[in-house]
């Protein structure tokens, strides 16, 4: 099983077009002096079929598209949703408009719609959808293929007592893991964001082998570049990143 890392930024990336602060690494990206960061997303070759995970830089080609929620920054270009597309109901109806100022979207008619901890096949991988701790119904997408597993938990605060107990009890062979902000973000629970201390906490109590880190934050790209330490096994995706599983 492959995994190809498209996106690895929060909603703003890296750099973030309104930021022009020279200690942020936004004004280093924009030189080419440090990591740029698209929308998160990503995709998974297993055996004959190729899966995609949100819609941040296309993948549209794929066999089926794993949606983790409708914020714009990961289930945008809607009009390119085929019928081989899998997500959460997030409660709202069907063309609703958002309340000003509330991050909701409704979910797109052509999503199919899964339960928490059911599974899609495809192909020959199963994928399991795990809720995970955001203001907006979002699910992680478990995936196994070929006697591997991996997890991508993206938009959360950590991870849900009963998801982290199903990872647990399917230990994965990579965990990549939304760590949108540095140590000490106090808004972090508020916003459903991973912190580092969270997300660590997290990485360890899944019993995962090892783990990424992603969804990253200008803040917390600042932090890294700053020398922020982390332990042995735990790493930070970049985008065009390939990895086997």
């Amino acid at each position: 099983m492959r995994l190809s890392i498209l996106g690895s930024g929060d909603a703003s990336g890296i750099p973030r077009a309104d930021c022009s602060d020279p200690a942020c690494a936004c004004v280093r990206a924009r030189a080419g002096n440090g990591p740029a960061r698209a929308n998160t997303c990503a995709r998974i070759e297993a055996a004959e079929a190729c899966l995609a995970i949100d819609t941040g830089c296309g993948g549209f080609d794929c066999h089926g598209l794993l949606l983790t929620h409708y914020h714009s920054d990961h289930a945008g270009r809607r009009e390119e949703f085929s019928a081989r597309a899998w997500g959460p109901d997030d409660g709202v109806e069907i063309g609703a408009v958002g309340t000003p100022g509330v991050d909701i979207f409704p979910k797109p008619a052509r999503v199919r719609q899964v339960e928490p901890f059911a599974s899609v096949r495809l192909g020959e991988a199963v994928c399991t959808a795990l809720p995970l701790n955001h203001p907006i119904p979002v699910y992680g997408w478990a995936v196994e293929a070929g006697g591997r597993r991996l997890a991508w938990l993206t938009d959360t605060y950590g991870i849900p007592a009963a998801s982290l107990a199903w990872l647990a009890a399917h230990p994965c062979d990579l965990l990549c893991l939304d760590t949108t902000f540095a140590p000490g973000v106090a808004r972090a629970p508020l916003k459903g964001h991973g912190d580092v201390p969270a997300s660590l906490a997290a990485i360890t109590a899944s019993g995962a082998r090892r783990a990424l880190l992603i969804h990253i934050g200008h803040g917390m790209q600042t932090w890294l570049d700053a020398g922020g330490n982390l332990p042995e096994g735990v790493g930070v995706a970049q985008d065009g990143q390939v990895i086997d599983v």
